[in-house]
């Protein structure tokens, strides 16, 4: 209860401070002498309530405080709970399990990697719940082990269609780091190093991967925008797969859903508005850029959404 209220705290200081010219310049002051984005921020938030600042310094907290924002900018009535981290922080690399001394859990960044490295399911098993191993399982099976070096001669192909009219059009690119990302794009060799190539002092590796998935999808600042702007009116469920013994608890939710509840694709055209249909279309064109990845690097049968069965366990 005290670790929510202290979130929801943060995110109404949050809110009021970027509303405040005194905190803009002081944020941007910071940048100027060196400081991250995070940390700039951080510190400028200080000024607005002592020890707040020190809530922005973990990704975890930053991405509820972000949550906690969007539902008091929207008035929901959806009450936030809180969950402790325990175990790894949020970029260690080791994993922790039930072999070693490392009590707690593992940082989602460390079986990443783990699985990456070693191609095996084997060498993450012992760190993650026993809950969870058939999901994994199945996955693993039917698709694959990919990263964002996979995606890499996607994204080059993307830039070199795109260089000419620059790319300040897709969603987070401003016109100058679009001025950057043409500038180095004879330098592109995979897309980690590339982020690292773009990386400054006003925008995080994490912020710059963004912007590059933006390009990669085709998303624009003006559908992004759209988007903010249509909110929950665009909203669909769509099940992803579930467990035999919950298909009555899926009919519940399709019959009592304030949403359109998308079970099969072919009713999308039926239930959808025009605006959350071509949402959909993106959702469906993602898939299929990840599915070509997968179906290549695998040497796997092409997965069409429009064909594929919802899994069922």
């Amino acid at each position: 209860m005290r670790q929510r209220r202290t979130l929801q705290k943060a995110a109404s200081v949050l809110a009021e401070a970027e509303a405040s010219e005194s905190f803009r310049n002081t944020l941007r002051e910071g940048i100027r002498n060196g400081l991250s984005f995070p940390a700039a921020r951080a510190k400028a938030l200080e000024t607005q309530e002592n020890g707040i600042g020190e809530l922005f310094t973990l990704p975890n907290n930053i991405l509820g405080i972000e949550y906690c924002r969007a539902l008091l900018h929207l008035n929901s009535p959806v009450r936030p709970v809180t969950v402790l981290r325990k175990g790894a922080g949020y970029h260690e690399e080791a994993l922790h399990d039930e072999q070693n001394e490392a009590p707690g859990f593992s940082s989602a960044f460390a079986i990443r990697q783990a699985l990456q490295q070693s191609g095996s399911f084997d060498t993450v098993r012992g760190s993650l719940p026993e809950e969870t191993l058939e999901i994994w399982e199945y996955c693993l099976k039917n698709g694959g082990i990919v990263s964002e070096k996979d995606f890499s001669p996607l994204l080059r192909y993307r830039l070199l269609m795109e260089a000419e009219n620059g790319f300040s059009s897709y969603a987070d690119v401003t016109p100058d780091f679009s001025d950057r990302l043409k500038k180095n794009l004879d330098q592109f060799t995979g897309w980690h190093d590339f982020c690292l190539l773009q990386n400054s002092r006003d925008m995080t590796y994490t912020r710059i991967s963004r912007c590059l998935c933006h390009i990669l999808l085709g998303l624009s600042q003006e559908k992004q925008e759209e988007s903010k702007h249509m909110a929950f009116a665009s909203s669909y469920a769509r099940p992803l797969g579930f467990r035999r013994s919950a298909a009555p608890l899926l009919q519940a939710v399709k019959q009592n859903s304030s949403i359109p509840f998308l079970s099969k694709l072919a009713d999308a055209r039926q239930l959808l508005s025009p605006f959350a249909a071509g949402l959909l279309e993106e959702d469906i064109k993602a898939s299929h850029i990840y599915q070509t990845v997968v179906s290549g690097k695998y040497e796997k049968p092409f997965l069409n959404e429009y064909r594929r069965q919802i899994p069922i366990l």
